[in-house]
């Protein structure tokens, strides 16, 4: 008769479903992960045999979902993530996920589980986005969960995200544009104003800015990276939020106006200088806080007796009013930055009846 097996001894077989299954002991306990090949599977095993031997994961019998969750977030998330996505992963599991599940372990996790989190923030009166987040969060340490072959399926895949409802987009008509700016010429905001409106760039890219990324030959600003709320100054790596706009000349000339009181302030401040290069920046040349941003934006909108809407009212201010002057939603999302034009139309679904009513009244002309 063959022996047992010792620790760390491992089986390879085939399920009916076509997968394999490698097994092993670790520390007293049978483990195993799963592969598309036998080959995979042995892999698998082996990595798992490895970081066992390390210390590095226990039994994944064994593993919380308090223990993953904090390791995920700190060998993944925190290294591949944004500071602002790390800060909201960490605190949905602060606050939702693990007060409620934190003690289970993985392999006890049931889909049931992931619609409780959820029905319960929805209970509560929370938001279908507050939702949906903390949902993402779950799906995603769940789904590194698999990759690491603690578990063999995420069950957060087998519920649905919460829906949430596109709320139709607050923005300024023209003679309000017109009001706004007129307010805001006689102010040191008056450029970065006439950018937000005249790009729809979003606030952390206009704040990212730098002289190097606007040529004024060409009339084109580029949009290469984004202040955060955090004030960290990241490159944007996707290739549709970076991308070139064209500017109207009159805005080109608020530029090359802010440009000049610059180098003035720039002169009256001195050695107290800090050079980088921003084009919206302090009196010392630093980059702009947000929070001062919005201040100031809203003191401008008081002036003028305009809403109280907030500065991303100006990025839908620019596309509905290129998307009423005729221009075609392509050219609106690539100016946008836009994942695709889908996304363009569900947000400003709201313009295209106008657009159609006023296609039509062209047409009946034209055949008339």
């Amino acid at each position: 008769m063959a022996g047992r097996r010792g620790n760390g001894e491992g089986t390879v077989y085939q399920l009916a479903d076509g997968r394999w299954r490698a097994q092993a002991t670790i520390a007293g306990k049978r483990t195993g992960c799963y592969g598309k090949t036998r080959k995979e599977a042995q892999t698998k095993l082996r990595q798992l045999l490895g970081d066992a031997d390390r210390g590095l994961l226990p039994p994944a019998g064994k593993v919380t979902l308090a223990q993953h969750m904090e390791r995920w977030l700190r060998d993944e998330v925190q290294h591949t993530r944004k500071p602002r996505t790390y800060d909201s992963y960490a605190d949905a599991a602060r606050l939702h996920i693990l007060p409620a599940l934190g003690t289970l372990k993985l392999t006890q996790l049931q889909p049931a589980h992931v619609q409780q989190i959820v029905g319960a923030m929805l209970d509560k009166g929370l938001s279908p986005k507050s939702a949906r987040i903390v949902y993402g969060a779950l799906h995603c340490a769940l789904g590194q969960a698999v990759a690491w072959n603690l578990v063999p399926r995420n069950v957060a895949s087998l519920v649905k995200a919460p829906r949430i409802t596109r709320k139709e987009v607050q923005a300024f008509d023209a003679s309000q544009v017109r009001r706004l700016q007129d307010v805001a010429v006689a102010t040191r905001w008056h450029a970065l104003i006439a950018v937000a409106l005249a790009t729809g760039m979003r606030q952390g890219e206009i704040l990212g800015l730098k002289w190097g990324d606007i040529d004024t030959a060409a009339g084109v600003v580029r949009v290469r990276r984004q202040l955060g709320r955090d004030g960290v100054l990241a490159e944007l790596k996707n290739d549709k939020h970076r991308r070139s706009i064209d500017v109207p000349a009159s805005t080109l000339a608020a530029l090359r106006e802010h440009r000049r009181q610059q180098n003035e302030e720039r002169l009256y401040v001195g050695p107290e200088w800090q050079d980088q290069g921003f084009v919206f920046c302090t009196h010392q040349g630093r980059s702009l806080g947000w929070r001062n941003v919005g201040r100031e934006y809203k003191v401008l909108l008081k002036r003028a007796g305009l809403p109280d809407l907030p500065f991303h009212a100006l990025r839908h201010t620019n596309a509905t009013l290129l998307l009423l002057q005729g221009v075609h939603p392509k050219i609106v999302q690539e100016r946008l930055g836009h994942a695709n034009i889908s996304m363009t139309l569900d947000t400003y679904s709201h313009v295209l009846p106008r657009m159609g009513q006023e296609a039509a009244a062209k047409l009946d002309a034209l055949l008339a």
